[in-house]
């Protein structure tokens, strides 16, 4: 380093850089570091590090299965709260895209059957959640004729209000089957009551 190599003529950040290098930086933390800097961040934004109370999960495995699952796509701790927004508030604002993937006729019908489902699984850990889900997709491909991913965009809106994000098996994990069942039931009626079928 030399200062008289300095240029002397104004320079413009790379913002789009920057935030992938700080991206870099979140994905080589530790599983502990990064787990602690955002349930700080996430008690200042939502008065509580965590809603363990209704899932199946310790609150630090929730802290850090959320923490790892939305860190790879985020490039500040300000994002990543944003990001957790779906897993600490009950009413989750759903992006125009979510709202289009629920506006499809065969959406009620979705989370009826993704809802039920869930209610009869004997154990809500990751393989089995794994297992309904990708069935639920394969009969609604076969069945009519609907694509896998259309599938998962529905049920992933119900409960996040985006299209994208951590895997969907994680969200039900880090959401508690009880809060699944809830989001999925009321837009299912909402849908139905708008199409005017029976409920």
């Amino acid at each position: 380093f030399d200062l008289r190599r300095i240029s002397r003529s104004p320079q413009v950040p790379d913002l789009a850089r920057l935030g992938w290098f700080n991206r870099q930086s979140l994905r080589r933390m530790g599983a502990e570091q990064v787990t602690g800097m955002l349930a700080t961040r996430w008690q200042q934004v939502y008065g509580v590090p965590d809603r363990a109370e209704r899932t199946d999960l310790t609150p630090s495995a929730w802290q850090r299965t959320l923490a790892l699952a939305i860190r790879e796509e985020s490039c500040t701790l300000s994002q990543a709260a944003g990001r957790a927004r779906f897993a600490f508030e009950d009413c989750v604002e759903r992006e125009l895209a979510a709202e289009e993937a629920l506006a499809q006729p065969y959406a009620p019908q979705v989370l009826g059957a993704f809802s039920h489902g869930l209610a009869r699984l004997g154990s809500f850990d990751y393989d089995p959640i794994d297992e309904f889900i990708t069935d639920l997709r394969w009969r609604f491909k076969t069945s009519h004729g609907i694509r896998s991913r259309d599938v998962m965009y529905v049920i992933r809106a119900a409960l996040t209000g985006r299209l994208d994000g951590p895997c969907l098996v994680t969200v039900c994990q880090l959401l508690g089957r009880a809060q699944c069942i809830e989001r999925a039931q009321a837009l299912s009626a909402k849908k139905k009551s708008k199409l005017g079928l029976a409920i």
